[in-house]
C-alpha cells in the first residue's frame, strides 16, 4: 500500500483543486453535512440504554408497532390492488376491442359473413 506524505498530499490536493472546480464547495457541503451528523446529544451506548428504558417503560411501545403487522398477507403483497387495475385494463381493451370490431365490421362490409352461409348451404341443396 501507498502512503503518501503531508506534503505529497498537499501536492495533489491543489491539483485536484485546479481541475475540479466546485471542490470547495463539495467540501464545504460535505462539512456541513459532517457536523450535522455528528450532533447528536447522546454517545451510542446512551442512546442504546435510553431506547432500551423507552421500551420497558413503555411496555413494548405499541405505537412504534410498524402498521404493516395488522395487514392481511393479501393486502401486503398488494393482491388487491393487482385485481382492481387488471380487472379495469381488461375492461379497457376489451371494450377498445369491441368497439374496433363493430366499427370495422361496418366499413369492411361486416354481417357478409351470414350472406355466405346462406349461400354455401343452397349450394349443397342442389
Amino acid at each position: 500500500m501507498l502512503w503518501l506524505s503531508k506534503e505529497m498530499f498537499s501536492k495533489y490536493s491543489s491539483i485536484r483543486m485546479e481541475f475540479f472546480p466546485g471542490f470547495h464547495r463539495y467540501r464545504e457541503k460535505a462539512q456541513r453535512l459532517s457536523r450535522i451528523y455528528r450532533d447528536q446529544p447522546l454517545t451510542p451506548l446512551e442512546q442504546a440504554v435510553y431506547w432500551t428504558e423507552y421500551m420497558i417503560r413503555h411496555k413494548g411501545a405499541p405505537h412504534l408497532r410498524s402498521a404493516v403487522l395488522d395487514l392481511a398477507w393479501y393486502q401486503y403483497l398488494l393482491l388487491d390492488v393487482i385485481a382492481v387495475l387488471t380487472l379495469a385494463v381488461g375492461s379497457v381493451v376489451l371494450i377498445v376491442y369491441m368497439t374496433l370490431r363493430a366499427v370495422l365490421g361496418k366499413i369492411c362490409g361486416g354481417g357478409g359473413h351470414k350472406d355466405d352461409d346462406k349461400i354455401l348451404r343452397e349450394k349443397k341443396r342442389d
